[in-house]
């Protein structure tokens, strides 16, 4: 409950995301989850936008690897009508045609889009080649699909998306702001009381990746590119509860913040590079963990060198300091307050509860955790989940000027791909 301003927002969550799109089309998801709010069978798309106009309302959605959603924003004097439109939309989306085309075109530009620009051309590639097979993830990370699958789309894999993953047995229901449970709840019983469906409810992810114990390096050229993409990443174990908060603390020592050495190296001290991070792919399943830098031409396999030796001293040569530890600390830890003034923000904090099973308390008790943080548990997430001699590097750049040095790195075999992934001609 926060009752400080007359706003309530509700979230219908899934626990099914893109990687249900291995089992029919890549891209259905996003695509299904795009065009769901434009219209129901009561209501056209234009007619649906200026009712939530006149109730101050808003329907979104959003899809990942691992679920989907569908929110509500809602001023609370038109929350019970506003409940209405929300419902509609989950239960009886159109999917009209002329909608379906119409997002058919954007789809396909933003795939042209995502393979022209670099690094949202790694996240396209990296499901496929680090995943691999039928495992899936191993797709476009952007969760967009391909041109092909997107143009073969129809009315029909969209149904049977709505069918089997916006299921009654797949949903959860998260409301945040100013009502309450007495208050909210005879209203959603009106509205999903009697929600039921005959379709088979799709199930969450389940597959295991083969885990490469070698380095392998994909080139992709971009000529005339004023700057070379670095990526380096491999696979690690599912995010674990118990481990998530040390291995978070060791990403932000390592390259999750400004603050953190990777950046520190390419940016500040070397001036190769405006920024340079490090991150975790959170899912279910096998998680990403992968380094990232966009640097200039002349310094691409220097910065593979130097990303190298990060990634390779945070496991003993220069394990993480006692320094870096309390910064990260108090940079976890202060800016929560911060964090949970909007209701959206402690929204996305009860969705997390929900999405990873935490405990209710998790909130309340996450500063006692991460203080009692230390540098043995950062050193043993480290050795985790840091493995230099299993990276599978995809740098992009203009060959012509990179290649050959890359090569001489002999860092594993190198292979020349399009923006496809497919072999270079």
């Amino acid at each position: 409950e926060r009752h400080e301003t007359p706003v309530v927002r509700v979230r219908a969550m899934f626990d099914v995301g893109f990687a249900y799109d291995k089992t029919t089309k890549l891209g259905v998801t996003q695509f299904a989850m795009d065009v769901l709010d434009d219209g129901t069978t009561t209501i056209g798309a234009l007619e649906l936008a200026a009712k939530l106009d006149r109730l101050g309302a808003d329907v979104s959605t959003s899809a990942a690897l691992d679920g989907t959603s569908v929110s509500l924003r809602t001023l609370k004097g038109t929350m019970a009508e506003s409940l209405g439109v929300f419902a509609d939309v989950i239960l009886n989306p159109a999917f009209d045609e002329a909608e379906i085309e119409r997002l058919r075109k954007r789809t396909l530009a933003t795939i042209a889009q995502e393979k022209a620009q670099p690094f949202s051309t790694a996240l396209r590639l990296m499901g496929p080649l680090l995943y691999g097979g039928a495992h899936p993830y191993s797709q476009p990370l952007t969760g967009t699909g391909t041109t092909a699958s997107v143009e073969s789309l129809s009315r029909d894999d969209l149904v049977a998306f709505q069918a089997a993953v916006l299921h009654p047995s797949r949903a959860k229901i998260l409301v945040v702001g100013d009502t309450t449970m007495a208050e909210i709840l005879p209203l959603l019983e009106t509205q999903f009381g009697t929600w039921k469906s005959d379709a088979k409810a799709a199930a969450p992810a389940a597959g295991k990746a083969a885990r490469g114990d070698a380095v392998t390096v994909y080139l992709i050229d971009k000529p005339r590119a004023e700057q070379s993409l670095i990526v380096a990443g491999h696979l690690i174990d599912g995010r674990t509860n118990d481990t998530h908060i040390a291995l978070d603390a060791m990403n932000s020592i390592l390259g999750g913040t400004f603050m953190a050495r990777i950046n520190l190296n390419l940016r500040e001290d070397k001036h190769w590079s405006y920024g340079a991070r490090s991150f975790v792919f959170e899912t279910k399943l096998e998680q990403l963990f992968a380094a990232y830098a966009q640097v200039q031409t002349d310094k691409t396999s220097e910065s593979m060198v130097e990303i190298q030796q990060e990634l390779t001293s945070i496991l003993g040569a220069r394990p993480a300091t006692d320094e870096e530890l309390q910064r990260t600390k108090a940079n976890k830890t202060r800016r929560l307050p911060g964090q949970n003034e909007t209701t959206a923000r402690v929204l996305a904090s009860v969705e997390e509860i929900v999405d990873w099973g935490l405990e209710d308390n998790y909130w309340n008790t996450f500063v006692d955790r991460v203080e009692a943080l230390t540098l043995d548990n950062v050193a043993t997430a480290a050795k985790q989940n840091v493995e230099p001699k299993r990276l599978t590097w995809i740098v992009i750049g203009d060959l012509s000027k990179i290649e050959a040095k890359v090569r001489a790195l002999n860092y594993g075999v190198v292979k020349v791909l399009n923006a496809d992934g497919e072999p270079a001609k």
